[in-house]
Parts: C-alpha cells; structure tokens; sequence
C-alpha cells in the first residue's frame, strides 16, 4: 500500500473544498458572482474526480509527491487539476472583494446617515 499524506492536511483540504461549495451556493443565492459561482460549482466535482482518478496509480509516494511528479513531467491531468486551482484562487479573490467592497460601503452609509449615495439605498 502506498503511503498518504497526514489526516490533519486532509482535513484542511476537505474544509477547503466544501468551503468553496458552500460559499459559491451563497453567492448564487445572493445573486453575486453568478457566472463565477456556478462555474466553481461544475469544476469542484472535476477537480476531485480529476485528483483522485490521477492518484490512483502513483508508486511509493503520497499524493503530494505524485502530483508533483506530474506536475513536472507534463501528465495532463495534473495541469489541469492546477488551472482549476488557479480559477478557484481566482474565485475566492473575487469573492473576498465582495466581501470587502460590500462592507465598505455600509460602513460609509452609516458614517454618514444618508441616502444620498446610490450604494446607500
């Protein structure tokens, strides 16, 4: 049997995965990021299937290292599993935004107590 990489990372990456599922189904239903959103919610089955399927054959390394290995030796699907990466990285950073931009201008409504800013009705 191959060796695997720690329980605790595996927990940080299953945290991670069904963060992003729940985020994106927020964002669905907040009406923000609607493209981005349903986009994540197709790719993040892909991106496990993708990973686990790849794994399956490594030799005597855990999935880190295999990923690696493929990763260097131009195996398509590890680059593809980190393009999805890279758009989920993307995503958050869009979502993060949001979040922060959205913040921003409730505080500056309050601040200021009208409606005179568009933002503030």
């Amino acid at each position: 049997m191959s060796p695997t990489i720690p329980g605790w990372l595996l927990i940080v990456c299953y945290l991670a995965f069904f963060g992003t599922f729940i985020t994106a189904i927020r964002m669905l239903v907040k009406r923000k990021l609607v493209a981005y959103s349903v986009v994540t919610i197709v790719l993040l089955p892909v991106f496990g299937i993708i990973n686990v399927m790849g794994a399956i054959p490594r030799p005597d390394q855990n999935e880190l290292q295999y990923w690696v290995t493929s990763f260097f030796s131009l195996e398509g699907w590890a680059w593809i599993s980190f393009v999805i990466f890279v758009y989920f990285s993307f995503w958050w950073y869009k979502v993060l935004r949001v979040q922060i931009n959205g913040r921003r201008v409730q505080d500056d409504c309050a601040r200021t107590g009208t409606d005179e800013n568009f933002y503030c009705r």
